[in-house]
């Protein structure tokens, strides 16, 4: 998915046009330049955009060739995929393109409330939520288009200097549980060409370099420059540089997506990569996961402020899928070193021990058990089992999928899938556990009492979100209260 991503970026480019009449024109345009695969057109606060993708990276080239530079004696020449389009009022009608302004916006909320008026059968009603709110709340095809679209800017922008450069995309955008609405996580990876042995004549040419920016903050310190001065759409640029991980955070305006930007750790990549083999394992995870993250969200068990004492969302993903593991659905990750090499790849970062299964070869039986109960079974259950898990004895562990002992006095342990020694919920304090455990408790109790035929989403996720500060005291008392009683 990451090459094909990279290759549709490789041949496209984004033009700013005056209005929805150009769309048509901007098409027509660049189809006698060479033959065109898909044109997006999408509105930002007084501007308009045309994402083209070319067959060929060829007639992308060509295009920025035939371009030509602001007339602004300020600017500095920037050659990228980032054009203008002079409107021609003359070149007459044109076929109008789609506005897809509503695929790059948040729909959650909106999908939430349409629950009320979904028509289907009584007996399926909460598995036709839950699938429906999935469709309406994952990210869409042109905001996975724009986000590999701006990760592309930077590689055009570094390529010339640095040989292999690549500006990657992790987290939610490539995981399959992002949302139009989230962030543009990008790793920077800087390939070296190494050579341990001369073997041949062929082999004693080495490239010269400077060796004084080692330290990577000031790296991302030149590279934040760049972008604050050269790269166009790119503002509100920050280098965030005295961080555990430092970053650069910015706002590409043109395809609307807030970046953050680190060169530190290739282990965001692995994560995704083990998301997102989740994710394609059964169809049941995602509808799954969203489900829950927006139970979360609006009975205020998750922020999604860093660092938070609350639960994140990536902790509740990995609640979600080892609570699938126990259920024999998902397989461990410690599970994959038993696959023969043939059908495996080893991990991005040098420093971890992972392999990921090819899902194209891997039997999916191979691995995990034969449940196959539906998602709305799934979600009472999950429930079930996280209002009763004893988090004062037990961690979750997705890399052994399996139940064991905590290894700290920490109120929460999640162990990092990357780096099983690292715990991803240390800053979640008890009250906010305890938070989680009781809605937990009270979404089994409504959902589990109640014939499958009444059962609703709108049951357990309330339409505006809980106070957050009240919520916690709210319940802290009321469970004091059941306990008295």
């Amino acid at each position: 998915m990451l090459l094909r991503r990279r290759d549709e970026a490789r041949r496209s480019i984004l033009m700013e046009i005056e209005g929805l009449q150009d769309a048509g024109r901007v098409k027509q345009f660049c189809t006698k330049i060479g033959p065109v695969k898909h044109c997006f057109f999408y509105r930002r606060p007084g501007k308009n955009f045309v994402l083209v993708e070319f067959q060929t990276a060829v007639s992308k080239m060509k295009t920025m060739e035939n371009s030509y530079d602001s007339k602004d004696p300020q600017s500095i020449p920037v050659f990228s995929p980032f054009l203008y389009f002079q409107s021609d009022p003359q070149s007459g009608r044109s076929q109008a393109l789609t506005d897809l302004t509503e695929d790059i916006q948040c729909k959650e909320q909106a999908a939430l409330k349409e629950l009320k008026d979904l028509q289907c059968s009584s007996k399926n009603r909460l598995r036709m939520e839950m699938d429906h709110l999935y469709k309406k709340s994952k990210i869409s095809d042109l905001s996975i288009r724009l986000r590999y679209f701006t990760c592309h800017q930077l590689d055009l922008a570094l390529e010339g200097l640095f040989r292999d450069v690549k500006a990657l995309p992790f987290g939610s955008t490539v995981s399959g549980f992002g949302r139009n609405s989230g962030d543009l996580d990008i790793y920077l990876h800087f390939k070296k060409n190494l050579c341990q042995v001369i073997k041949d004549d062929t082999s004693k040419l080495f490239f010269h370099s400077k060796s004084w920016v080692r330290d990577k903050s000031m790296q991302l310190k030149l590279i934040s420059d760049l972008i604050s001065l050269l790269l166009p759409g790119c503002t509100n640029v920050v280098s965030i540089l005295g961080a555990r991980v430092p970053i650069i955070k910015y706002h590409q305006i043109m395809t609307n997506v807030e970046c953050d930007i680190q060169n530190s750790s290739a282990a965001g990549v692995d994560t995704s990569h083990i998301l997102y083999t989740m994710n394609k394992w059964d169809l049941r995870v995602a509808p799954l996961v969203y489900s829950l993250r927006l139970w979360a969200a609006q009975n205020n068990i998750t922020c999604v402020k860093k660092p938070s004492p609350y639960i994140t969302n990536f902790s509740l993903m990995l609640m979600v899928i080892f609570f699938l593991q126990t259920e024999q659905i998902l397989p461990s990750l410690h599970s994959f070193s038993r696959l023969p090499t043939t059908l495996t790849s080893s991990s991005f970062d040098p420093d971890a021990e992972l392999f990921f299964p090819d899902l194209r070869r891997v039997e999916k039986g191979l691995l995990s058990g034969g449940n196959e109960e539906k998602i709305d079974s799934l979600l009472v259950k999950f429930f079930m089992f996280y209002s009763t898990f004893s988090f004062e004895k037990n961690k979750i562990s997705v890399y052994h999928g399996k139940v064991m002992p905590k290894s700290s006095r920490l109120i929460l342990e999640i162990e990092n899938p990357t780096n099983p020694s690292l715990n991803v919920a240390k800053n979640v304090r008890p009250e906010y556990l305890q938070v989680f455990q009781i809605a937990a408790r009270e979404a089994a109790k409504v959902l589990g009492e109640r014939e499958f035929q009444s059962k609703s989403l709108l049951d357990v996720i309330p339409l505006t979100r809980h106070d957050m500060n009240g919520s916690v005291q709210e319940r802290g008392n009321r469970n004091r209260n059941a306990n008295n009683n």
